[in-house]
Parts: structure tokens; C-alpha cells; sequence
């Protein structure tokens, strides 16, 4: 049994429904306690109405058959009818009104939580693809999954409470009409359970497919890979990928319907035959006078409205089925293992020193350590050097100093203190960092600033401060200050100008100097600049760190002028540390830091 099989099978049935049911009116309840109340009520006068409404046409019609009339009686009647048809309008517009302002609503506070959800999962998280499907299946049914799936619920017990009322009437006529009208019905919900079973398991499965569909389109139509693709003539490529994925997923799709739709028409061919024998019944028995003309209009009108109403229960369940599946992946999103950050844990406000001792580390995935056995220590005003191969474990490394990885074996104490004692969120506030993969915001230089520390929004002295230091005038030198600052990035949004990769890197180590940290960590931040840009920047970085008494490493691969930035070399070779020490003393010893500053 595959685990969506498995998955399904434990969530059919109407105890799970009803335990759907409760998550989901909590959920709502978040947000309006009454609005299920209100739903309830609403939907119970919206069915019970148009029954009322028929045993009134019965008792007109039939009085109008009789010798004797009374006009007033008739009067009443036609005035109790038009007026149970207006109130019964009038309360469809309300509930129509009133619940799109709370689905609304809901769907904003739905997807509010949903992201903030995800921005609570670790780094481990966002580097498993089962956390991206996930996340695309939770996407898929966000949007007023939740609302149907509770409006249907309701509207179930409405419709419920109206079909009994039909069949009680047919009841009176003859017991022998019920299993006639529910048989077809019932056979038809059982058909819709499976095909939405199989329905749900097709998005189920082919989610990761789904993902990589999204990814051809979005390199096409974003315009982030618009150059590669011209040069190298990939559109006609990408778009072949995206028509045959769409093209499976199409027939998939028509497949299942189509035998949906085939089982269908037979049962509904059988349905027919059966309803024109049983009003061919109830009108023999009026011709025959056994019933009056409102009694046959009634039992007709109720034989019609009872298979409708049943018809309605088991496909409105149906499709609270299908909703509960869809609806899982939401509640499965919801109930993931937030990141730990230990906000009960011992909050710094400084930090002193690191200390590092026998530190190994490997991912979930792998059994192989990317760190092994890894111990130096760091005091306020030191700045090391990280240097190695690529895959040495430089990068894994800075991500642990800054607080991403914490399932790290062996200890790291910060002023003394095991990090993962610590107040995370508070450690991560005293920390910077550059990351290779650093982030190209569609925002103007200003927001681009302002995104390394918050606090910036109503501090113009502070990024005007930054503005000067990494001297972001480089970024478009014909305009002035004001302009720079003001100026859109990107081509997503309206008036934006691309700059070139060696700004970005400007514009991006400006925002990590922009936080007020006490330890920065910059991953290759001269990797992108040309040899003048890199000695510049690289010298404000070294300057900001040693006059404002901070730690800091950086990782580099050129390494010919590292000595004046960095009092101190690590050199890890296959996670391990092989040298440590000054740059002349590392190059007099002829070791492996020699052969890559020789390189």
C-alpha cells in the first residue's frame, strides 16, 4: 500500500469527517466564533422553507378542487406563500453576503498563518523536496478549502432536515416509493467517493511533476533566465518540457472523467426509468381519485425534491470527502515540527567570545560528516579567514556559527554558554551574514538596505551612514543620492533597472552592515567583484568589524591580499581543520595553505 493509499484509506469514513469538521470550525472559530452558529441557522430556515412552501401550494390547489371555496382562506394562503418566498430571497442575499466577507477574510488570515508557517521551518526543512510538495499540495487547497469544507458540512444538515421532510411526506402516500427514490442516489455517491479517491491521489503523487511544470513557466515568463535562454536557444526546449507535462497531467485528467462520466449516464439512464414509473403511479392513483390534484402535484414535486435533496447529501459529501483530502495537507503543513529556537532559553545581549570544541556535523540525509572534529576559538576584534577547496565544509560551518544548524554534535559556547541554550531568535539578532546565494530584492536601494536590520525604517542617518561606507553612488554615478536611494531594482515592477552582479554583492554587503551585529560572517564576498571593487569593499567590511570591536570571519578563495584583512587562517580539507595560524606563518610552513595561496 503506497503512502497516499495508506493515507486516504485512514481518513475516510464520518468519524474522521467529523474530526475534519471540529479542526475546521476551530480554525474558523480563530477567527469568528459565531459564523458556524449563524451558518447553521441560516441554512436550516433556507431548507425548511420551500417544504412549508409546497404543503401550502397542496393546500390551495386541493381547496380550489373542492365544491365549496373560501376566498379569504385562498387569500391568506397566497399571502403566506409569496411572503415565506420573499423572506426565504431575502435571507439567501444575507447569508450570501455574510459569508464572502468572513471567506475573505478567513483566506487572509489563512494564508497569513500558512507563511508564517513555513518561515517557522528550519533550513533542514527547505532542503528536502518533500517540503516543497507539501507546500505545493497546501497551496493548491488553501484557497476557501477550509470554508467550503464546513459550509458543505452545514449545508448537509439542512438538506438532510429537508429531504426527510419530503420523504415523510411520500411516506404518507406509500413506503414502498423510498427505497425506489434513495436506491440510484446512493449507488451514484459510492461511484464519486472513488473517483474523488483517485482524483486526490493523482494531485497526491504527482505533485514533485507539478512542481518542475511551475519551474519551466517560471523560467520563461520571469525573465531571470532570459539571457541564457536566448543564447543558448532553450525556450523552444523549456516550453516542449512544460506541453509534455501538461499534456500527462491532461490525460490523466480526461481519463478519469471520462469513465466518471460514462458510469454516470448508465445509472442516471436507470434513474429515469425509474422515476417515470413512479409518477406514472401517484397520476394513476389521481386519475382514479384515490388523491386530489394538490396532493398529486405535492407528491410529484416531493418525489423530485427528495431524490434532489438525497442526491445533494451524498454529493455535497462527496465533496466534503474530497475537501477533507485536500484539506489534510493544510492541517499536515499546519502540524509540522516548527524550527527550535528555544525562546524560553537564556537571552545575550553581547557577544563576547565563541569557543568551538570537537564539532562534527552531517546532514539527515547523508551519513557521511561534512565537519569533523572542529575546535578554535573567537574573542571580540578577531577577524579569521576560512579558506579551503570548495566542499571542504566552509559554508556548513558558517551557517552552524549563525544559529541554522543546530543538530550539530560536539559544543559551541558563546560567552561560555551552549548555543542551543541560548534564545536563538535573540542569538540571531547579534548575527550577519552574507551568503553565496544572497538574495537580489526587487525593491529599491533603500528597502535592499533596509532589509539586513528593520529598525532602519525610521533611521535615514544610519543608511545614508551605509550609503557612504560601501559608496552605493557606484550604482548608477550620473544620478544623486536621493535618486540612488529611490531607485527601483529589477524588471518586475514598474520604472525597475537591472544592475550589474558585482552591485549586487555592493548592495548586499551593505545590508549585512546595515544590522548593528556583533559577530559577521561573510561567505565569498569578493566573489562577484573585480580586483579595485574587491580591495574597497573588502577594506570597509575589515574596517567596520575592527573599529566597532567585532568578530569576524570571512571565507575566501583569492587569497593574495587576505593577510590584511584576517589576523588569523583556518584551512579546512574535507571537514577538518589542517592548518591554523597567520598567513606568513602558514606560508613559511609550506603546507597546504601555501598551495592554495600559490594557486
Amino acid at each position: 500500500m503506497t503512502k497516499v493509499d495508506f493515507y486516504m484509506q485512514k481518513k475516510n469514513g464520518l468519524i474522521s469527517s467529523l474530526r475534519f469538521f471540529k479542526k475546521a470550525i476551530q480554525l474558523i472559530g480563530s477567527l469568528s466564533r459565531c459564523y458556524v452558529w449563524v451558518q447553521l441557522f441560516l441554512t436550516i430556515v433556507l431548507n425548511v422553507s420551500p417544504v412549508l412552501s409546497l404543503l401550502i401550494m397542496q393546500m390551495i390547489l386541493n381547496a380550489l378542487q373542492l365544491a365549496f371555496v373560501d376566498i379569504m382562506h385562498i387569500i391568506k394562503l397566497i399571502l403566506i406563500y409569496v411572503f415565506l418566498d420573499l423572506i426565504q430571497s431575502f435571507i439567501q442575499a444575507l447569508a450570501n453576503l455574510y459569508t464572502s466577507k468572513v471567506e475573505l477574510n478567513f483566506n487572509l488570515w489563512l494564508k497569513k498563518k500558512l507563511l508564517l508557517k513555513t518561515a517557522s521551518l528550519s533550513v533542514q526543512d527547505f532542503e528536502a523536496s518533500e517540503t516543497y510538495d507539501l507546500i505545493r499540495r497546501a497551496q493548491y487547497a488553501e484557497n476557501g478549502s477550509i470554508i467550503y469544507f464546513v459550509n458543505t458540512s452545514i449545508q448537509i444538515i439542512g438538506v438532510l432536515i429537508s429531504s426527510l421532510s419530503y420523504l415523510l411526506i411520500l411516506f404518507t402516500l406509500d413506503i414502498k416509493l423510498l427505497p425506489c427514490v434513495l436506491f440510484v442516489p446512493i449507488i451514484k455517491y459510492i461511484i464519486s467517493v472513488k473517483i474523488n479517491n483517485k482524483r486526490f491521489a493523482l494531485v497526491y503523487n504527482r505533485a514533485p511533476d507539478e512542481r518542475k511544470q511551475w519551474y519551466w513557466s517560471f523560467l520563461l515568463t520571469n525573465g531571470v533566465a532570459v539571457k541564457e535562454l536566448k543564447l543558448n536557444n532553450l525556450a523552444d526546449f523549456f516550453v516542449s518540457e512544460f506541453e509534455k507535462l501538461t499534456n500527462i497531467f491532461n490525460n490523466q485528467d480526461y481519463n478519469l472523467s471520462k469513465k466518471s462520466i460514462i458510469q454516470m449516464l448508465i445509472f442516471t439512464l436507470i434513474e429515469q426509468i425509474i422515476d417515470g414509473c413512479i409518477f406514472l403511479y401517484i397520476i394513476l392513483r389521481g386519475i382514479g381519485g384515490e388523491i386530489l390534484i394538490g396532493s398529486v402535484v405535492t407528491y410529484t414535486r416531493s418525489i423530485i425534491q427528495a431524490k434532489s435533496s438525497v442526491k445533494n447529501i451524498l454529493s455535497k459529501y462527496a465533496e466534503v470527502k474530497r475537501h477533507e483530502l485536500n484539506i489534510s495537507q493544510i492541517y499536515q503543513l499546519l502540524d509540522l515540527t516548527e524550527e527550535e529556537t528555544t525562546n524560553s532559553g537564556i537571552k545575550i545581549t553581547s557577544l563576547e567570545s565563541i569557543e568551538i570544541n570537537n564539532l562534527s556535523y552531517r546532514y539527515k540525509c547523508s551519513k557521511k560528516y561534512v565537519l569533523k572534529n572542529i575546535s578554535f576559538k573567537m574573542k571580540k576584534g578577531d577577524v579569521f579567514a576560512l579558506v579551503g577547496a570548495n566542499g571542504s565544509g566552509k559554508s556548513t560551518l558558517s551557517k552552524i556559527l549563525l544559529g541554522l544548524y543546530l543538530d550539530y554534535e560536539g559544543e559551541i559556547l558563546i560567552n561560555g554558554i551552549e548555543l542551543r541554550k541560548l534564545d536563538i531568535k535573540a542569538y540571531r539578532n547579534l548575527c550577519g551574514g552574507l551568503f553565496q546565494d544572497f538574495l537580489k530584492y526587487e525593491a529599491t536601494v533603500a528597502e535592499n538596505i533596509m532589509y539586513g536590520s528593520l529598525e532602519l525604517l525610521n533611521n535615514e542617518c544610519r543608511i545614508n551612514e551605509i550609503y557612504d561606507i560601501f559608496k552605493l553612488n557606484k550604482l548608477s554615478p550620473a544620478e544623486d543620492r536621493n535618486k540612488i536611494l529611490q531607485m527601483q531594482l529589477g524588471h518586475w515592477f514598474e520604472k525597475g533597472k537591472q544592475i550589474s552582479i558585482g552591485q549586487w554583492q555592493r548592495l548586499a554587503l551593505s545590508r549585512v552592515f546595515a544590522k548593528e551585529a556583533e559577530l559577521y560572517i561573510l561567505d565569498e564576498p569578493s566573489a562577484s567583484l573585480d580586483s579595485l571593487s574587491e580591495k574597497e569593499l573588502l577594506c570597509a567590511c575589515f574596517s567596520e568589524m575592527k573599529t566597532r570591536d567585532k568578530i569576524g570571519i570571512i571565507i575566501v578563495h583569492r587569497l593574495q591580499n587576505i593577510e590584511r584583512y584576517a589576523n588569523y587562517i583556518i584551512v579546512l580539507e574535507n571537514g577538518e581543520i589542517v592548518e591554523m595560524g597567520a598567513s606568513k606563518e602558514l606560508i613559511d610552513k609550506g603546507g597546504k595553505y601555501k598551495e592554495l595561496y600559490q594557486y
